[in-house]
């Protein structure tokens, strides 16, 4: 019985000991400047950017290739 009991309090504690770091972030506690808040933003920007550069790249792809196949057909 005291085995169960000490495991069981082993892990309540341990897992009150890891819930800590995943409380509120630093925004809900009042401090808006962050370096966790500044590294988010700069992700979503980076995420934005690397999106809009591979659908611009799709589409500049497709006139590339519209053009390369009128002017082969031209020819011919």
């Amino acid at each position: 019985m005291t085995r169960r009991l000490l495991s069981t309090l082993f892990v309540l504690l341990l897992a009150g000991l890891l819930t800590a770091p995943a409380s509120a972030c630093t925004v809900c506690y009042g401090a808006a400047k962050n370096a966790m808040i500044d590294g988010g933003q700069n992700a979503i920007l980076f995420m934005l950017l690397l999106t809009y550069l591979l659908l611009g790249g799709g589409a500049f792809m497709m006139v590339v290739v519209r053009r390369r196949t009128a002017l082969s057909t031209r020819g011919k």
